[in-house]
């Protein structure tokens, strides 16, 4: 999640292009590499895997904010690594604790 500044406005948070197919850009962004994907035509024109990018939090997504001057120092996470981590509260907010199949029906 984005850290707020100290006017309360959240920090821009950089990403990197981790591939490219179809259009769509997968981006790592943060230092928990949150796997976001992006539209090509939202990031700048020259834009491929390994470019490093800034984004802005809006309302609980990211906006590209241009591309950085210096590459983001990314530790690479296996996948392993990645699955462990804690589920963004975001992601689970229609889900309860006690919450059973049959009550979302």
């Amino acid at each position: 999640m984005p850290t707020l500044d100290a006017a309360g406005g959240a920090s821009p948070v950089e990403g990197v292009i981790a591939s490219i197919d179809r259009g769509l850009a997968r981006v790592l962004i943060g230092e928990n590499q949150e796997e976001w994907y992006f539209p090509i035509e939202m990031l700048p024109d020259d834009s491929e895997p390994g470019t490093c990018l800034m984004f802005a939090a809006h309302e609980g997504r990211y906006q590209p904010l241009g591309k950085t001057e210096v590459a983001p120092a990314v530790k690479v996470r296996s996948i392993e690594e990645r699955l462990q981590r804690k589920i963004a509260v975001r992601k689970t907010g229609e889900v309860r604790p006690g919450l059973r199949r049959s009550d979302l029906e």
